[in-house]
């Protein structure tokens, strides 16, 4: 039948290979190309990055989409370091500024926590982060 995937077409589709998405180099390299950057600062980040792609690839059997949504994800916290380093090295002073106590908000989604975020932030002696602030888009 014309226009009409089987389920036996759709096994013939190739499949993302996680060797190739999911490579601590070429996702460097992706994120310095994308930033014109290359500074990822301390090079203390790289054997538990390098160990968490090594256990995506090998232990977690992503499928496609989950081998799509990690590349993503890890390039664009790869990014975000380069941004930060970036602006640390414009603007040495903001390492000095004290943060006296930090308040972290975490939970899994749809429980409350940017509600939670939006209501701690109309506080005027506070600071927070917005998106821009952290998110590459």
């Amino acid at each position: 039948m014309a226009g009409r995937c089987t389920f036996a077409d759709s096994q013939k589709t190739p499949r993302l290979s996680p060797e190739i998405a999911l490579n601590a180099e070429a996702l460097l390299q992706k994120a310095a190309t994308q930033t014109g950057l290359s500074d990822f600062g301390d090079d203390a980040f790289r054997e538990p990055y390098e160990l968490l792609l090594q256990s995506l690839r090998e232990e977690a059997r992503l499928n496609t989409q989950g081998v799509i949504m990690l590349q993503q994800t890890i390039l664009r916290l790869l990014v975000s370091r380069l941004l930060t380093e970036q602006a640390f090295a414009a603007n040495p002073e903001m390492a000095k500024t004290p943060i006296e106590q930090p308040l972290y908000i975490l939970g899994f989604p749809r429980t409350g926590t940017t509600l939670l975020h939006n209501l701690l932030s109309r506080d005027p002696a506070a600071r927070w982060l917005e998106s821009r602030d952290f998110m590459n888009r």
